[in-house]
């Protein structure tokens, strides 16, 4: 009995600094800026350069997405405002079909029946 209750403590104890090192890293990918030397970030945390080199592709890839929809509101925006297709196209620089897919993805989320609460 009392070597079980011990490596529960164990286990416990354990899970514990699991989760503390999680928080650790956490924070730190949360700090992580895209433009920083990955090498002498890792070097300076202590972390391995594989690990920041991923959590860099992931920060821009975040960013890329969230970009993407800023200009994407953007565009739902200036249609609502009575611009044409042509003219968002010509400021965003891109082409009057790719304004209109925005804009249909738009109106096809806004067309989704909302799921009840059960």
């Amino acid at each position: 009995m009392e070597k079980t209750a011990r490596h529960l403590r164990r286990i416990a104890f354990m899970k514990e600094s699991t989760r503390k090192r999680l928080e650790r890293l956490r924070v730190e990918f949360n700090a992580l800026k895209v433009d920083v030397n990955p090498e002498v970030y890792a070097e300076a945390k202590k972390l391995p350069l594989e690990t920041v080199l991923v959590w860099l592709k992931e920060k821009r890839q975040r960013e890329k997405k969230l970009a993407l929809e800023r200009r994407n509101r953007e565009i739902i925006r200036l249609a609502r405002e009575g611009y044409t297709n042509q003219h968002l196209a010509t400021r965003f620089q891109l082409h009057p079909v790719t304004i209109s897919r925005v804009i249909a993805a738009r109106f096809r989320q806004r067309k989704r029946p909302m799921l009840a609460d059960n």
